[in-house]
């Protein structure tokens, strides 16, 4: 990262995987971090925002934001470039994420919108909302369930497929695009949950602690 004198956004940043992406930002020279969150960040996770920002000596801020709203979108956009004059957006992580699972038969249309919107309106607002923006980064949080599957994730599944499909569509604009198809991992909506992790491992899917990925550790 290390581009001083910029901005880098964290959709969903307060949490799991988001929020070791800000301290990813932090620790490689990110000047200034503004995280959206539909919630405002628990006294906890504030304290341990303060601490990243002593450690690294950067800016880190959370705004409410629905992203999967393009009005709300488009106006903390503008609010980000009043806060931070002279400051360009560089960088956009986009991590938000809903988890409804259940199996295909148990699943009906509001159980895959709600999982969609985050993720799918989501990165279409951000994409809309930065055009102007000279962005080095324009990264997604996908999923291998977007390629192996999962037949209780099947609305999960199809989410970060489009989030697949849609970093290529940008590439093939010319923009930055950059989807991660991440494995599952002990943090966020895994964290401890040792009865799932029995159950992934009984299908070959190994859950990684954050520590065996030093590119996202701290």
């Amino acid at each position: 990262v290390s581009n001083l004198r910029a901005v880098y956004i964290v959709s969903g940043g307060l949490s799991g995987l988001g929020f070791e992406t800000v301290k990813f930002i932090s620790q490689r020279g990110g000047e200034y971090i503004v995280i959206l969150s539909r919630s405002k960040p628990k006294p906890d996770v504030q304290q341990e925002i303060l601490n990243v920002e002593k450690r690294c000596g950067n800016s880190i801020t959370s705004m409410e934001c629905d992203i999967s709203v393009s009005e709300h979108v488009h106006k903390v956009i503008s609010a980000i470039n009043l806060k931070f004059p002279g400051c360009p957006i560089r960088g956009v992580f986009h991590s938000a994420v809903v988890l409804r699972d259940g199996l295909i038969e148990t699943l009906d249309r509001s159980l895959y919108e709600e999982v969609f919107r985050p993720k799918v309106n989501g990165v279409l607002n951000l994409h809309h909302a930065t055009q102007k923006c000279e962005l080095d980064y324009f990264v997604c949080y996908s999923s291998i369930s977007a390629f192996l599957g999962n037949a209780s994730q099947t609305n999960y599944a199809a989410a970060n497929t489009f989030l697949d499909l849609f970093c290529q569509y940008r590439r093939k604009l010319g923009l930055p695009g950059q989807s991660i198809n991440w494995g599952a991992m002990n943090l966020g909506l895994l964290l401890n949950k040792e009865h799932f992790q029995r159950f992934l491992e009984a299908k070959g899917i190994m859950v990684l602690d954050v520590a065996e990925h030093p590119e996202i550790s701290s």
